[in-house]
């Protein structure tokens, strides 16, 4: 896999978080759709300061590796962590060094999935990764679900 790196400074963000691990939601037991879901119908339009029109779905606080369990968070990019709705919770990226993978063009969650696959599948990349805290970016790219592309960060050691 080809990698692009860069630094990238803190980010604040605002949303719902959930605890789970990729052999439940890959079994179909996983709790991320049901989260997506209730983050864009009831909750995207609660936060009042956010910038960018940014969506970022966050995998942190991890247990191990990509076997483990781990927090998914789903949030929009804000200015400050002042004013956080009822029902939410507010999280900051850390500033770290990322490796930066771009989707293909297609359809979300399938551009996503096909992307992660390939991840947990690369050991050079495997080596390098923290464990950290890795997201996915979601921007005007997104806008039609069957013709998207996704950038995915992955938290590198220095």
């Amino acid at each position: 896999m080809n990698l692009q790196t860069n630094t990238i400074e803190s980010i604040m963000l605002i949303g719902i978080e959930e605890t789970t691990k990729n052999e439940n939601e890959i079994n179909g037991k996983g709790k991320i759709p049901k989260l997506v879901q209730t983050f864009y119908s009831e909750m995207l339009s609660k936060i009042s300061n956010r910038y960018e029109n940014h969506i970022l779905s966050v995998y942190t606080d991890y247990e191990s590796d990509e076997n483990g369990y781990y927090t998914y968070f789903i949030g929009a990019k804000v200015k400050d962590l002042s004013c956080i709705p009822e029902g939410m919770v507010g999280r900051t990226i850390p500033s770290s060094r990322y490796a930066i993978i771009t989707s293909a063009i297609g359809k979300i969650p399938d551009i996503v999935i096909n992307e992660w696959t390939q991840i947990w599948l690369d050991d050079d990349l495997k080596k390098k990764r923290s464990y950290s805290t890795d997201f996915e970016l979601y921007d005007q790219r997104c806008s039609n679900v069957d013709y998207a592309q996704v950038d995915i960060y992955i938290a590198i050691k220095d």
